[in-house]
């Protein structure tokens, strides 16, 4: 999360935070200009986890993101895509950020269902590689990372670490 703030400067410390609703709405609207089937599948899962949210939860008011971590379907990668999508996207970042997000996150999803990896698996370099190369082209689409692709394979690293330690520590117990 340091990462997000230090490095990249879209965390939303002072900001309101934003409404669910509003983060999925948001993300909803976002056009990828290469429109592939990753990111219109990421767009799909974020709306069927909020529709998954609201049954739970009428008001949208008692949303406790670590319980429904714990309920997600650890062989559901895109699910578990969307999932931290909408997690950093409500806690953390600003919604100049989330197309930016949407977009790595769809690449992350691509790679990992193109080499038929789990999320456990993402912990690897060459992973983090190809998603890096993923978003090669499409660099004009994520100025918060200036151009530079040392900062967004940084980034991709990061977010892998994070999701495949997470799931991996959730096998393990």
């Amino acid at each position: 999360m340091s990462f997000l703030g230090e490095k990249l400067m879209v965390t939303s410390d002072f900001a309101p935070k934003m409404s669910l609703e509003f983060v999925v709405n948001k993300i909803l609207e976002i056009s990828s200009e290469d429109k592939d089937k990753w990111f219109l599948d990421l767009q799909n899962q974020t709306k069927v986890l909020f529709e998954e949210f609201k049954e739970k939860d009428a008001k949208l008011k008692n949303i406790d993101f670590e319980e429904d971590l714990e309920q997600l379907d650890q062989e559901n990668g895109l699910q578990i895509m969307g999932w931290f999508v909408l997690w950093l996207g409500k806690i953390y970042v600003k919604v100049e950020f989330l197309g930016e997000l949407c977009i790595v996150f769809s690449k992350i999803w691509k790679v990992l269902e193109e080499t038929q990896l789990s999320v456990q698996d993402l912990d690897n370099k060459l992973v983090w590689k190809k998603v890096t190369k993923e978003c090669e082209g499409i660099m004009q689409q994520l100025p918060s990372f200036q151009n530079d692709q040392t900062l967004l394979y940084d980034f991709v690293q990061k977010v892998c670490q994070l999701i495949g330690k997470t799931f991996e520590i959730r096998n393990k117990s």
